[in-house]
């Protein structure tokens, strides 16, 4: 990594593609504390590419000093709006630890719920239109899911709270359409499934309390492909007629979609259930239409005005029971 200390006139003739630039010299980790002075540093991936007649890929600008650079680069590069689409810009504290990451890792036997997850909240922003060609890789990769998923893979995963904060203050400043899911429907999935990834099969100590026996839930269908009665009673404990509804789904597939419409009906109409754990209930019955399949979201259509978080969890559910059924969804778009 080489890094090169400009001021902003030095600056704008780089980014003009007219100007050599001054000397570079190799960056060491001890030495992001001298990266705290008035000018800015350019980070080169290596010497080579700091010749190269193209944009640097990353800058570095103390944090106080970033509002008001800023306001410089929309004034000065007009033809670079949004700034940071084409250059990032870190402060010298996050550059380190970029630095001192954790390894780039595999997502292992949780890839597919991962993947699902982020397949079920891309659907839940289609206005229950469940169409496939609508589900785009774009709409995949614009979730809130995908951003979480990537600091995973990408060893920033201690990141991951920044990030989902990031990720709602970007949609709140673009004015995007507002999502009907809470904070804490849209992070509950993603928290549940790093939980999963971090502790094997015991319940998270560091989640919302209302999500330990999702947590336990969706450890059972992990490990075992199916829940604890002792964990089923006590979810549906405040809607006792729910009690007995699981053995139903073991019936024949017709008969269980009957009996999943059943139960968004009796929810539908009930108040004695928080909006989380009735998301989470029909999106598990949904996922147990046809486990490890993803080819029933179109039931969810009368389901998400009640519980918006419902196709994330029918994601989630579904992933955990994974057959490889999932990478093939909507002509491998799970893949991809």
């Amino acid at each position: 990594m080489y890094t090169e200390s400009v001021n902003r006139r030095e600056f704008l003739e780089i980014i003009n593609r007219s100007y050599p630039g001054p000397a570079q010299r190799a960056l060491q980790p001890d030495s992001f504390s001298e990266l705290r002075g008035p000018e800015l540093t350019i980070v080169w991936p290596d010497e080579a590419q700091s010749r190269e007649p193209q944009l640097p890929p990353l800058i570095v600008v103390p944090e106080e000093n970033q509002r008001e650079f800023f306001a410089w680069a929309y004034t000065f590069l007009p033809s670079l709006r949004p700034f940071t689409a084409f250059i990032r810009v870190v402060d010298p504290s996050t550059l380190d630890s970029m630095e001192h990451r954790n390894a780039s890792r595999s997502l292992g036997r949780l890839s597919e719920a991962y993947i699902a997850l982020i397949l079920g909240e891309a659907v839940s922003y289609l206005d229950r239109r469940p169409e496939w060609n609508q589900l785009a890789s774009s709409v995949c990769t614009n979730t809130h899911s995908f951003a979480l998923t990537r600091t995973v893979a990408l060893g920033f995963e201690q990141y991951s709270q920044n990030i989902s904060a990031a990720w709602q203050s970007v949609g709140a400043l673009t004015r995007q359409s507002k999502r009907n899911l809470d904070e804490l429907s849209l992070v509950a999935p993603f928290e549940v499934l790093r939980d999963l990834a971090e502790s094997g099969t015991g319940t998270g100590t560091l989640l919302h309390p209302s999500l330990f026996s999702i947590r336990e839930a969706c450890g059972a269908l992990l490990t075992d492909g199916e829940l604890k009665d002792s964990t089923w009673r006590y979810l549906t404990a405040p809607v006792v007629e729910l009690s007995g509804v699981r053995e139903k789904m073991s019936a024949s597939r017709e008969d269980r979609v009957r009996v999943f419409e059943w139960a968004v009906g009796l929810l539908g109409s009930s108040r004695s259930i928080e909006p989380l754990r009735t998301g989470f209930i029909l999106g598990y019955l949904c996922s147990r239409i046809a486990p490890g399949s993803l080819n029933h979201f179109d039931l969810l259509n009368g389901v998400l005005p009640i519980a918006p978080s419902a196709a994330l969890w029918f994601g989630l559910c579904s992933g955990l029971q994974g057959r490889g059924q999932v990478l093939a969804f909507a002509d491998g778009l799970g893949r991809r």
